[in-house]
């Protein structure tokens, strides 16, 4: 898989693998992590406090969140993100699965959605994405899914 990765976005990704969620979060314990992203889920989900303790420890801790929670309280920056009801899209959850989301009231004047943040950030590191709209991360996104049943795990 990272060989098909490789040829659709370039030779920019790292040799070695990355972490999992759960080695992750041991990195972190282990005060290996500099830098963490998370995407805060919805407020009624509660993030275990051996989690929030873990990434607390991060020291850039970055949290993407539609309302304060406990992780967020930890995080080094907070991006405002939009609730699950404004959202258009999918959710994909740890284990993988993919959720479609229709959204239910328009956000407020001025917000932007995880997607916008992501692609703002992208550009300012210069490695802007090109995706003018959500459709069409969602068509890589099932590209990718299709690569990925047909690829050798590496």
């Amino acid at each position: 898989m990272r060989m098909v990765l490789q040829r659709l976005w370039g030779d920019g990704t790292p040799p070695q693998r990355g972490h999992d969620a759960r080695s992750a979060l041991e990195a972190a314990k282990r005060g290996e992590l500099q830098v963490a992203w998370v995407v805060d889920p919805s407020p009624v989900y509660e993030i275990p406090t051996e989690v929030v303790e873990a990434l607390g420890q991060v020291p850039h801790l970055i949290v993407s969140a539609s309302v304060r929670t406990p992780l967020a309280e930890k995080a080094w920056l907070v991006l405002p993100d939009l609730t699950f009801m404004e959202k258009n899209g999918s959710y994909t959850n740890w284990a993988g699965t993919v959720q479609a989301v229709r959204r239910a009231v328009e956000p407020p004047s001025g917000a932007r959605s995880l997607a916008r943040v992501l692609m703002a950030l992208a550009e300012r590191l210069g490695k802007p994405m090109a995706y003018p709209a959500p459709q069409l991360v969602q068509q890589e996104l099932n590209h990718l899914r299709a690569l990925a049943g047909s690829a050798k795990r590496e």
